[in-house]
């Protein structure tokens, strides 16, 4: 007994001495940052001064941006979607879609192996109905609209986010377009036609935004459409548990329309039509958790799926009862919830990770929201550089979801880590919007 009370004093003042240890690290941190950033911004200022053409070519290049990125895009597309579909997912979900428009529309899900929601075999359907209006090969009319469309989509997000932080976005709008159109993304969507896996992460990021300003039925809705998407867009129920003020009623509310709609989307060919899509089964992959966990399993059904849903459910709720009102729940709860799901995944194909790069990409920048454009660029180019290729190779699962779960709980205590005091030394060197 004589000996616990030394070693509680000796503990006790051990974390006194780290605190202090940590406290005077992170004031040392923010003043380089704070040095390190006064010096950049005064030789920017000091170049433009220096070179006044150099200097009014980058303005215009800033002021026209949005014409640059859709002529990027636009170019990017011509050059992608020539010749035709390489792999069969993309042909099969313009087959199918194209049966929409038939008088065989509700047995679309005849064949188990169609996997999209009814709204992705819409986007298709239209696509290939366009082709063969104009006799053109589906792949460029596809390539012109998800080039377009993806790429603007993310912009817009990214710039309207940054704006309700009152920080410019014109250095993030560049560089997400560049990683979109050049970095995989778009290429991904197009040459496998799983375009749900790169907007499912956007309406869910948008739906969170949504809740968190109180417009709960339009977040439900938002929901609902991306399970009309692919089915697993229901996993994103628990967005709506971050509502700032917790309103049964309101909460009810929005959840029954997501749970509505989202059932409308499908009704028509459960009950009038031949429905074998939850007759598919995946393999297992040797390296997936699922094999590791029960390595006797060779096929993962749609039961196990359901299994799988809860249990994605059940944690992205109880991180959205943890992380509300701390300031990156927006991002940090779709990214939590792709991750589970990658998590438990039995196998890995090149675009189920695409939804795990796309809420990456959205999310470095509003991070770093408070801290200055180079800073921003050097962290989001680092992203890019250092992790994504991780992403895209097949069987190299638990990297990549041990990266967006270390995000994920980093973005919902932000506030309270090492990150504010990065922020508060980028702001301490100069003040203003730059």
């Amino acid at each position: 007994m004589v000996a616990i009370v030394p070693m509680c004093i000796g503990h006790g003042v051990a974390r006194v001495v780290a605190a202090r240890a940590a406290l005077m690290a992170e004031s040392r941190l923010s003043s380089w940052w704070a040095r390190t950033d006064d010096r950049l911004r005064a030789g920017m200022a000091d170049s433009a001064r220096r070179h006044p053409r150099i200097a009014a070519v980058l303005r215009t290049i800033v002021r026209y941006r949005l014409w640059i990125i859709g002529a990027a895009a636009l170019a990017m597309a011509i050059v992608d979607g020539r010749g035709s579909f390489e792999i069969h997912d993309p042909q099969l979900f313009i087959d199918a879609g194209k049966k929409l428009f038939s008088g065989d529309a509700l047995n679309v899900f005849a064949d188990e192996t169609v996997q999209e929601g009814p709204l992705g075999l819409l986007f298709w359907g239209v696509i290939g109905q366009i082709a063969d209006l104009i006799d053109v090969d589906p792949r460029m009319i596809a390539a012109l609209v998800i080039y377009l469309g993806f790429t603007f989509a993310v912009v817009f997000l990214i710039r309207i986010a940054l704006a309700e932080r009152d920080r410019p976005s014109e250095d993030l709008e560049f560089f997400v377009a560049a990683m979109v159109l050049f970095g995989g993304l778009a290429w991904t969507m197009l040459s496998t036609g799983h375009i749900a896996e790169g907007v499912i992460p956007l309406l869910w990021f948008q739906a969170a935004r949504d809740v968190r300003k109180g417009r709960m039925d339009r977040a439900g809705l938002l929901i609902a459409l991306s399970a009309g998407l692919k089915l697993w867009g229901v996993l994103g129920i628990p967005i709506l548990l971050l509502t700032p003020t917790f309103d049964w009623r309101k909460l009810l509310k929005a959840g029954a329309i997501a749970a509505a709609v989202a059932a409308l989307f499908y009704a028509p060919f459960v009950l009038f039509g031949e429905y074998n899509a939850l007759d598919y089964k995946w393999d297992i992959a040797d390296s997936s958790l699922i094999h590791k966990l029960s390595p006797d399993s060779e096929t993962f059904t749609w039961q196990m799926r359901a299994a799988q849903s809860a249990i994605v459910v059940a944690l992205g709720s109880a991180l959205a009862l943890f992380a509300r009102g701390r300031a990156h729940a927006d991002w940090a709860l779709p990214l939590a919830i792709v991750a589970a799901k990658l998590l438990l995944d039995p196998t890995v194909f090149e675009y189920y990770s695409l939804s795990l790069a796309v809420l990456v990409l959205t999310c470095v920048g509003l991070l770093f929201s408070r801290a200055r454009s180079w800073f921003r660029l050097v962290v989001a180019s680092l992203s890019y550089f250092v992790i994504f290729p991780i992403w895209f190779v097949q069987g190299d699962q638990l990297a990549a979801v041990a990266l967006g779960v270390s995000l994920a709980i980093c973005g919902s205590q932000y506030s309270r880590s090492w990150g504010g005091a990065w922020e508060a030394g980028m702001r301490g060197g100069s003040k203003g919007r730059d």
